[in-house]
């Protein structure tokens, strides 16, 4: 049997500057019981998570225009991964934190023009050594997080336009995805940054 009881607080507070600008804040933690024991029949501890976030929000006069801008901590423990000595079994093993920056921005550019943009940043990485979960290699705290790439953007470009009772739209995206790891423990394995291109379109025959 097992018994645990954790606060899961979530603080929050925006201050509005002007009518086009304001400021917020965060804090949360997170509690999640992990289910099941380990090889020699031990439960596992819950797995605890902290994030911090503070950022701003900003409009236009008319607010066509908005933008919002942030950055950002996470950390998390007990985090389960496969047990790489022992198969059909988890460990808990290490700490993983997550810190970054996001900027994103959308609005109507000109008549029936409109326009998304997005950017992150993210710095994931192992904070207390762990094993491997792939390879049983141990992971020394710095080593980068599996599969998590560092820059990501998107771009969506849309033109609407009006025939005689219908309404057509048509426009343009990218996406952009930096390298990531592909294994951990085995730095030499890198996936490829990519960038994908895509086409959107709709018609709406009357309202």
């Amino acid at each position: 049997t097992q018994s645990d009881t954790a606060l899961s607080p979530r603080f929050g507070l925006v201050y509005e500057a002007t009518e086009t600008a304001s400021f917020y804040t965060s804090f949360s933690k997170g509690f999640r019981p992990n289910s099941g024991f380990n090889f020699a029949g031990v439960s596992f501890e819950p797995e605890f998570s902290k994030s911090y976030e503070i950022g701003a929000k900003l409009s236009s006069a008319d607010k066509r225009l908005n933008a919002t801008v942030a950055v950002y901590l996470g950390e998390k423990s007990n985090i389960l991964t496969a047990d790489p000595i022992n198969a059909g079994f988890s460990l808990s093993a290490g700490e993983a934190e997550s810190r970054g920056f996001e900027f994103d921005f959308n609005g109507e550019i000109a008549e029936d023009l409109n326009l998304n943009l997005s950017y992150a940043y993210t710095d994931a990485q192992v904070t207390k050594s762990s094993l491997d979960p792939n390879f049983g290699l141990s992971l020394p705290a710095g080593s980068r997080l599996i599969n998590i790439p560092r820059n990501q953007a998107n771009a969506l470009l849309v033109k609407g336009f009006n025939w005689g009772t219908a309404k057509l739209t048509a426009g343009v995206g990218a996406t952009y995805v930096s390298d990531r790891l592909g294994e951990t423990g085995v730095p030499s394995f890198v996936l490829p940054g990519y960038t994908l291109v895509n086409g959107v379109g709709s018609w709406a025959p009357n309202e």
